[in-house]
């Protein structure tokens, strides 16, 4: 074994991590600085290829790509940098395919893995975009949820969108959860009024949970079972369904902002909750009991996680001071300016 060698596979099993620091440089053009400062708020991961990884923020900074599991970025198609990036969503089944929604330009779409953008709004006229979910079995399905209420759907990938919240009228939405294996069931959380479900593609929709508790900011259906349904809230913790939405207990986390909820692709009783000041909970039984995994984590204002699709126990977090990585299912994170590697391996 050489150094250069260990150096790389080191940094594709997530031992040697994000080269976010300023300096970085990888030949691209972009300022490559950019994403260790700027506040992470969408991480994707290319399922086929793994070391590619999106960041994106709801603060102006664009969609950055990394090619190397973090190690260098380079800046998307920049004319998507001073909008606000409300979500980030890849196609699995064609992961150069990613769909960005913006809080005021609609929505964007790139078929070149991020190196242009073109706008797909044709139907939606409210371009104010507060959340974007894909089928992820049928990723024709998706449904695009604004800040004014409304819910548009389309059924072609994006090409044509059609107003389907005749139910929830000023409403602002603020999540989206659709069935995997059924693009017509999908479920929205709302602002003020708990969350709506429809099993009809958004031509009815019904609440499933009311005025208490209220402010929904996240939902997760469990692939394995989408009977389970877990739902974030702003202030009342964490609220789980075993009969897709008929009834919820609430499951635990203190009262503070679930901005994400992550399952593990691996293990779907394994569940992680991003939480805006008290950093991330994971439980191992599908929320009966939790634990804080926040060891390295100098900033516990966390506003999303993505899992590794092929690497067990390697996960992704985004904070407001850059992204994070562990290579441990949690138990300790990272950062370049806190961690380095320095092995003298002599060569073969």
């Amino acid at each position: 074994m050489n150094y250069k060698l260990l150096i790389k596979n080191l940094a594709y099993y997530g031992l040697l991590v994000l080269g976010l620091a300023a300096g970085c440089s990888n030949g691209s053009g972009g300022n490559s600085s950019a994403p260790a400062q700027m506040e992470v708020n969408f991480i994707v991961i290319d399922p086929q290829m793994t070391a590619t990884i999106y960041i994106a923020s709801d603060n102006g900074k664009g969609i950055w790509k990394s090619t190397d599991s973090g190690l260098t970025w380079a800046e998307s198609d920049n004319k998507l940098y001073d909008y606000n990036i409300r979500s980030i969503n890849l196609l699995p089944s064609n992961p150069a395919t990613l769909y960005a929604a913006t809080s005021y330009a609609g929505i964007f779409k790139t078929t070149t893995s991020g190196e242009e953008w073109i706008e797909v709004n044709n139907g939606i006229y409210q371009k104010s975009i507060s959340t974007l979910a894909i089928c992820k079995n049928n990723p024709a399905y998706m449904y695009a949820g604004t800040i004014w209420g409304k819910i548009f759907k389309s059924t072609n990938g994006g090409e044509l969108w059609t107003a389907v919240t005749p139910d929830i009228s000023n409403q602002s939405i603020t999540a989206i959860a659709i069935n995997p294996n059924d693009g017509n069931t999908a479920f929205a959380g709302t602002y003020a009024y708990g969350i709506y479900k429809t099993i009809n593609g958004g031509q009815s929709w019904t609440q499933i949970m009311g005025n208490t508790p209220n402010m929904i900011i996240s939902l997760a259906i469990d692939p394995s079972n989408t009977s389970i349904v877990y739902a974030g809230t702003w202030s009342e913790g964490l609220f789980k369904s075993i009969d897709a939405g008929a009834s919820w207990k609430y499951i635990g986390i203190p009262a503070v902002p679930v901005n994400a909820i992550v399952i593990d692709p691996f293990n779907s009783k394994t569940i992680y909750c991003c939480t805006a000041s008290q950093g991330i909970y994971k439980s191992i039984d599908q929320g009966e009991t939790f634990e804080l995994v926040n060891a390295g984590l100098p900033n516990l204002k966390i506003k999303c996680m993505a899992a590794d699709p092929k690497l067990t126990n390697k996960i992704y977090a985004g904070t407001d001071q850059g992204t994070y990585v562990s290579v441990d299912a949690g138990a300790n994170w990272y950062t370049p300016e806190g961690l380095q590697i320095l092995i003298a391996v002599p060569a073969e």
